[in-house]
């Protein structure tokens, strides 16, 4: 878990200013949170390791 996290921050991060001035902030916040809320609840439905793993990169 710890290396999907550290992989999702590494790709994210760089690219967060760029996706706000991109899309808009409030654009880009919007779309952050639904994605996190699916990702969560697919994270608490997965049925084996390996879909909460994906899962999980998502949520990050």
């Amino acid at each position: 878990m710890v290396t999907g996290y550290a992989v999702a921050n590494v790709i994210i991060l760089p690219m967060s200013g760029w996706l706000g001035s991109r899309f808009g902030r409030k654009q880009y916040f919007i779309t952050s949170i639904i994605v996190f809320t699916i990702a969560s609840f697919l994270c608490g439905n997965a049925t084996g390791m390996d879909e909460l793993v994906v899962f999980r990169i998502l949520v990050d």
